[in-house]
């Protein structure tokens, strides 16, 4: 029995060891339901910012992809922008010969017009000395006409006395 009494002991020595064990296992267990709660807690915030993250990549990769095209669509207006440019400066440069051009056809117009100007004051000089020398001679011509009928009446008168024979006057 002695035996027994000390198995009996042993065993209720060991149960309450093994009652120790098991409130610290239950313990333990508590504890790591409290940190398993909160690592799920953990993971789902953690898969609600991956969540959000791929709601963000998702839209940059849109963004991007219209930056892409914004930025293709950029080149190739500069592609045109510039060969516009490179038209507009040959443009001008035409227009530019051709107001050179314009100008020296403008200043031979000009001097030409200036001759002109120049003859035709000269001519209306010329003019205005004929209407002179007309005048003149119209003055002459009147005075030599009117001593030319004088005279032709003189010779008339003569004539006529001749005819009839009576004695000059």
């Amino acid at each position: 029995m002695d035996r027994l009494i000390q198995d009996h002991a042993k065993f209720q020595e060991d149960h309450v060891k093994f009652q120790e064990s098991h409130a610290k296992f239950q313990e333990g267990h508590a504890k790591f339901q409290e940190g398993h709660a909160k690592l799920q807690e953990g993971h789902a915030k953690l898969q609600e910012g991956h969540a959000k993250l791929h709601q963000a990549q998702v839209r940059f990769q849109k963004d991007h992809e219209e930056f892409q095209q914004e930025h293709k669509q950029l080149l190739t207006a500069q592609v045109l922008l510039a060969g516009s440019i490179k038209n507009l400066t040959l443009s001008v440069e035409k227009l530019a010969g051709h107001v050179e051009w314009q100008d020296g056809r403008i200043d031979k117009l000009t001097e030409t017009l200036e001759k002109v100007v120049e003859i035709q004051a000269e001519s209306q000089k010329q003019i205005l000395d004929n209407q002179k020398q007309i005048e003149e001679s119209r003055k002459e011509f009147a005075v030599s006409r009117k001593e030319f009928e004088e005279r032709i009446n003189a010779l008339i008168n003569i004539v006529d006395d001749l005819i009839r024979k009576r004695p000059p006057q």
